[in-house]
């Protein structure tokens, strides 16, 4: 080895012995009210920002993230999960963590620094030493997605724009106008009110305190009759089968079914506080009934979906009947049922089992991407799982959005 090497080694080892020196003698400070060096923080910054940049090349291609269900979506878990530490439009971050070394940063004037991709890998991964969370199911690319939707739209929201997003319009109802830009969503988002104009909203007075407080918090996202916000967000509560809503809660909890946005929700819930939501979203107005629309070419005021592509449906409904007997794919409806009711005042035909979902009536681009997760194996669930495993990873990704649009239009 020449002089010159062995110089630089001994400097090298000069320096890690006396770090460790440092370290092992307790010199090195810590504390968080100490902050960082200024060149230290340049290290760190430029660190991640080069790290991000490179693991977000091999990032999926996103979706539309244009699209007001997808923004929605990931409205209502920015308010729950990430203001608290990076503020929204008018609210500033906790007074707490403020004082961590580094700060979140306030998102609204930085996040245009980041790429889609960049943002869909923070928000999956999170960060080492900042503070900054993984994505509590990893299985979900299409939730971390909704998340990064939300973000591109955060700079230009107002607070007023950011509250319709988050909570829903101030009169009690879901009803926003359409061509409201203060929202962020614009003419394209279809907004329709999911509260018939001759049907009052829920009340929620006779509920015990506590209770309605976690409810008003559930219907910023499920709507307060249950019945979504707008088509595509959310799936519909009302009407549910009580027991499936409570085994789907449970599942949330302990991380058997799969989500980042519901489980940190339902994990912070006893279970007969679980039990008790269950029945209440259970017992509102069926997601079937007139008042929420009746499919088959009549949307209703109640936002449901539009009638879709009649062949797709008739398709559908042959796989709901009889599923795809020479691919051993299993029919749908001797365990979800058909339709709803067929006339006033008789039952729809319900599941065989309290604890399997009633379909019909429920949102299209919600029953599609569950059939897809469930096909692709990243759902999870309640005990009942594997059936539906068994059921559905044999089906197409076409298979799956013809059912899901027959189940969707199944109605009166």
């Amino acid at each position: 080895m020449s002089p010159c090497r062995r110089r630089i080694a001994l400097g090298l080892a000069l320096f890690a012995g006396a770090a460790a020196i440092a370290a092992a003698m307790g010199l090195v400070p810590i504390a968080a009210s100490s902050g960082h060096w200024a060149v230290t923080e340049w290290l760190l910054h430029a660190t991640m920002r080069r790290s991000v940049q490179l693991r977000a090349r091999w990032a999926g291609a996103p979706p539309d993230l244009a699209d007001p269900a997808l923004v929605l979506r990931g409205a209502g878990h920015y308010a729950a999960g990430c203001a608290p530490c990076h503020g929204a439009p008018g609210a500033t971050a906790s007074k707490i963590v403020q004082q961590m070394t580094p700060s979140p940063p306030e998102l609204a004037s930085r996040i245009g620094a980041w790429g889609p991709k960049e943002l869909f890998w923070i928000v999956r991964h999170g960060v080492k030493f900042t503070g900054m969370p993984a994505w509590p199911a990893q299985e979900r690319d299409d939730e971390v997605w909704s998340v990064v939707a939300f973000l591109m739209r955060l700079p230009h929201l107002s607070d007023a724009g950011y509250r319709r997003l988050v909570f829903g319009s101030a009169d009690g109802s879901e009803a926003m106008p359409a061509t409201d830009a203060d929202s962020g969503l614009g003419s394209a988002s279809g907004w329709q009110p999911t509260i018939a104009a001759d049907e009052p909203a829920t009340p929620l007075v006779a509920l015990n305190e506590p209770l309605a407080r976690l409810i008003a918090s559930c219907t910023r996202c499920h709507g307060k009759d249950g019945r979504g916000r707008i088509p595509g967000a959310f799936p519909r509560l009302a009407g549910q089968n009580a027991a499936y809503l409570a085994g789907s809660l449970d599942a949330y909890a302990s991380g058997g079914r799969h989500s980042g946005i519901m489980q940190p929700l339902a994990a912070a819930l006893d279970e007969p506080t679980r039990q008790a939501l269950a029945r209440y979203f259970g017992g509102l107005t069926p997601m079937w009934s007139k008042a929420a629309g009746t499919g088959h070419g009549d949307p209703s005021p109640a936002g449901m979906d539009p009638p879709a592509d009649a062949a797709l449906i008739a398709r559908g409904a042959l796989i709901a009947r009889r599923g795809i007997p020479e691919r051993k794919v299993a029919a749908c409806a001797p365990c979800h049922g058909l339709s709803a009711p067929k006339r006033s005042g008789t039952e729809p035909d319900t599941p065989r089992n309290p604890h399997y979902p009633l379909l019909a009536g429920q949102d299209q681009v919600y029953l599609a991407q569950q059939l897809g997760l469930f096909i692709e194996q990243r759902r999870g669930g309640t005990p009942w799982l594997q059936v539906m495993e068994i059921s559905t990873h044999r089906l197409d990704p076409r298979e799956a959005e013809a059912v899901a649009a027959y189940y969707a239009a199944s109605g009166p």
